[in-house]
Parts: C-alpha cells; sequence; structure tokens
C-alpha cells in the first residue's frame, strides 16, 4: 500500500494572504502611521533563518521576540505566545519600495525553509520507520510529491 503526500510552499504557510495585506498597508500608510502587522511567521528558529540568509542581524530578546534591520528599517517581530504567529512592528522606514520587496522576499523565502524543515523531517521521520520513500518528484510549482510505502 502507498500514501502519496504532497509538500507545498504555499499549503504549508497556510495563510499567505497576510503577507500580502501586510505590504498593502505599508503602500497605503506613510511610515509614522504604521502599526503592528499580522505576519504568516509562526516559527521563531524558521523566521531567524530566513532573516540571516537574507545577510541580516537577528537580536533575539526572548523566545517571542527579535529584532533585525532592512536598510534604515527596523524590524521588531513579537508574539505573545508560541502559539500565535509574529507580529511585525516597522519603524526608521525611508524606502517604502525597497521594504515591501524585502518583506516580500522573507514570505517567499519563510514557505520555502518550512517547506524544507517539513520534507526534512518527514524523511527522518520515515528512515526511523518500517515505511519507505517508493517515489519522490519535484513539480513545476516547486511542490514536493512524495509517495511513501506504508
Amino acid at each position: 500500500m502507498s500514501v502519496s503526500l504532497t509538500l507545498n510552499p504555499l499549503a504549508i504557510a497556510l495563510s499567505a494572504i497576510l503577507g500580502r495585506e501586510a505590504s498593502q498597508e505599508i503602500k497605503e500608510k506613510s511610515p509614522a502611521q504604521l502599526v503592528p502587522l499580522q505576519t504568516i511567521f509562526n516559527s521563531p528558529e524558521i523566521l531567524e533563518q530566513t532573516l540571516r540568509e537574507r545577510g541580516l542581524e537577528v537580536a533575539h530578546i526572548s523566545e517571542n521576540q527579535m529584532v533585525s534591520h532592512v536598510g534604515s528599517a527596523r524590524l521588531d517581530y513579537a508574539r505573545r505566545s508560541a502559539a500565535e504567529p509574529f507580529w511585525v512592528t516597522v519603524s526608521g522606514v525611508e524606502n517604502t519600495t525597497q521594504l515591501i520587496g524585502e518583506m516580500e522576499y522573507f514570505e517567499r523565502e519563510y514557505r520555502q525553509n518550512v517547506q524544507s524543515f517539513t520534507y526534512n523531517k518527514l524523511k527522518e521521520n520515515i528512515a526511523e520507520s518500517t515505511m519507505q520513500i517508493a517515489e519522490e518528484l519535484v513539480l513545476e510549482d516547486n511542490s514536493i510529491l512524495l509517495t511513501i510505502d506504508v
């Protein structure tokens, strides 16, 4: 018996619309009017990895709070508990177009990093079980199709 799973970066992220809403909020408001914006970022480890892969330094305030900078903009990521996604408060924005581009990049890369983490974890769990991967395909949209013999 086989089971097929598809790991799709958009499906894993669940709520990509939040990122588009944050970008729209930045476009519509002046830098002084920006309020905390909800993000799709749930994992502090994957968020930090994503920011560092872009060459940014990340300062940890706590498990649920971190700070980074993009150009002149300061990005304060915070959440009340591990069950919630991070919110970002943006300050010091000089170039909103550049900031929007960076935020969109973070969202794409975060989705890809979540997909990679899920894929690797799934392969580890399969290796520790009696199951085997029968087939593995990377689709045109970068989704990964795994067929697992159970």
